[in-house]
């Protein structure tokens, strides 16, 4: 039999005239062949047509061999098809008709082009191939049939035979399904593995051989970038406060050109209200199409104009606030995998993690070259380290030991509710002594790395010192200080953080009453010069020897004294009063 293109567009089909009509699948009275018998619901259909009407004539006058294909197919649990004649009729068995999804029943006794016209470029050939004599075999080819409303991808390994007919020439093709979806998959999962791993170790070993935390980022974006074949890489810190990111960092693929620049700063909450809270919530920030997601398409000009059409945000958490966010964008629309997100959130912690050892390392380092210009200030250092963490070991050992026996009394006897209740505040004052120490110091590796953010303002630098004296007044008075306060009569205008400012009077002051005996004397007196004001704290405490005045304002500088503590402290107050003052 010829084969050719032509062969499913010329000659007078019998699907073209009213033959074909909906009357060709009414019940028919006549005796049923035996090779239509059973097949579920494609052999009722099958049988329910009246062929009679059709140029393929009466069942029982069919070629045999096609009446034995049918007939093996209809009793076959595998999917399996037959296309037969010049017009490559379709045939199919219940199992085929599941594959096909919403294309059944309606292409069941047509033409195989009307089944796939949309890949008939693809099919069309094979079909030409087969009617040579020889099969044709196509493993793993991937489809995704509309069922219902749903499409879910699906993978088989196809193999088209010729039938051949009474006559010894090739009549049809036998099509045989068998789905490879798990397998396909199962490699699919296993390949992505592989790739994530070999990511992973890539970016470990790179990040490691890296001395700059800005070097990391950089590395980072990169490496993701190239991973994830995303447009634009970019990484914010996010003021939390004012609800504002600020670009730190950007990578772009080699490949995307006309890209327009991101705004150095941006508000999320123009972008979309639900960006901020997500991100506070620790999660991403995921839109597939900017123009079609309900929470980005108000704004969609503004993304436009950055040239983003699809993007994720992921933050990042610090003591529960959020700091930064590392943003994948890309110019067109696309589909994030979970593969997408979970990877970007790995890379975002692998990032911190290693900027934090950089960090660490280079505040060691520095420390130690500075301390190579002097040996006598290495040996002053390490003996002010020395103390220090013996004083801390003392300063967090002191409320452990009521913290313990409280615990013990509780655990061992039965007590009335008054006496559960007195060793719970015991507990609870111990406890929060201990957080307040920690805190401590975290607000100095904060301020000394850097990591605070001065929320500048007009300020009354009255009102600053007010609030600073609202703080000490109860110590002061503890102490049975005589403390006086002058400030001059006009408002005293500065650009600084109110909170930060207050912090470092505040500490002076403390540092004022703590080594200042009962029943003394302390004063803060403010005044102005040109465009400077000049704040003063005089006391008449013990005072400071010339050497240790030389470093008062470096960490745990501290005088000379027992561990029995008297006046407290972890020698911090005064260094945060100094980074804080640079800062401004």
């Amino acid at each position: 039999m010829a084969f050719g293109k032509s062969v499913y567009y010329s000659g007078k089909c019998f699907y073209g005239n009213t033959l074909m009509s909906n009357d060709l699948f009414q019940p028919q009275a006549a005796r049923r062949p035996a090779f239509l018998e059973g097949g579920g619901e494609c052999g009722e259909r099958l049988r329910a047509c009246d062929w009679r009407a059709s140029r393929m004539g009466p069942p029982e006058q069919w070629p045999l061999s096609l009446q034995l294909t049918l007939r093996t197919i209809l009793a076959s649990k595998f999917p399996m098809a037959i296309h037969w004649g010049r017009d490559l009729l379709t045939f199919y068995n219940d199992a085929f008709a599941h594959v096909l999804g919403s294309k059944h029943p309606g292409h069941l006794g047509r033409p195989v082009i009307e089944l796939w016209r949309e890949m008939w470029d693809q099919l069309g050939p094979i079909f030409e191939h087969v009617f040579t004599g020889e099969t044709y075999y196509v493993e793993n080819a991937s489809y995704a049939p509309e069922r219902g409303h749903t499409q879910r991808e699906t993978y088989f390994t196809h193999c088209h035979s010729p039938i051949w007919g009474d006559s010894g020439q090739v009549e049809g093709v036998l099509l045989v399904l068998t789905e490879s979806t798990r397998e396909v998959l199962a490699e699919r999962a296993f390949v992505a593995l592989n790739r994530r791993q070999a990511f992973q170790l890539d970016m470990a070993d790179r990040l490691r051989a890296l001395g700059e935390a800005a070097e990391i980022t950089a590395v980072s974006m990169e490496l993701l970038g190239k991973y994830l074949r995303v447009s634009r890489v970019y990484y914010s810190e996010i003021d939390a406060t004012s609800r504002t990111a600020f670009l730190r960092g950007c990578w772009v693929a080699s490949d995307v050109a006309g890209l327009p620049p991101l705004p150095s700063s941006v508000k999320l909450d123009e972008l979309g209200p639900d960006i901020m809270a997500l991100l506070e919530e620790g999660k991403p920030f995921v839109v597939d199409d900017i123009d079609l997601d309900g929470r980005t398409a108000p704004h969609a000009h503004q993304y436009q104009a950055q040239g983003i059409a699809a993007m994720v945000v992921m933050p990042l958490l610090q003591q529960g606030r959020v700091t930064c966010a590392l943003n994948l964008a890309m110019a067109a629309p696309r589909q994030w995998t979970r593969d997408d997100i979970s990877m970007t959130q790995d890379v975002v912690q692998r990032t911190w993690e290693a900027a934090e050892r950089v960090r660490a390392v280079a505040a060691l380092r520095a420390e130690h070259d500075a301390s190579q210009r002097a040996q006598a200030a290495l040996r002053d250092a390490d003996s002010r380290k020395d103390e220090f963490l013996a004083m801390l070991a003392h300063e967090l050992r002191n409320p452990l030991a009521p913290i313990g026996t409280a615990a013990e009394l509780l655990h061992r006897f039965q007590f009335d509710e008054a006496t559960v209740k007195r060793s719970s505040e015991v507990i609870s004052r111990q406890v929060r002594h201990m957080t307040g120490l920690i805190d401590d110091l975290l607000d100095v590796s904060r301020v000394t790395r850097g990591m605070v953010a001065l929320k500048k303002e007009t300020l009354d630098f009255r009102t600053v010192v007010s609030h600073a004296v609202e703080q000490v007044r109860p110590l002061m008075a503890a102490r049975r200080h005589r403390f006086n306060v002058h400030l001059p009569q006009h408002a005293v205008l500065v650009h600084g953080d109110d909170k930060r400012l207050v912090q470092v009077l505040a500490n002076l002051l403390n540092n004022a009453a703590k080594y200042t005996p009962e029943d003394g004397f302390v004063e803060l007196r403010v005044s102005v010069r040109g465009d400077n004001i000049t704040v003063t704290v005089r006391d008449n405490g013990v005072g400071m020897r010339p050497e240790l005045l030389a470093r008062a304002f470096e960490l745990f500088a501290q005088d000379e004294r027992t561990l029995d503590r008297s006046q407290g402290g972890m020698g911090l107050g005064l260094a945060l009063v100094r980074r804080l003052a640079e800062a401004h």
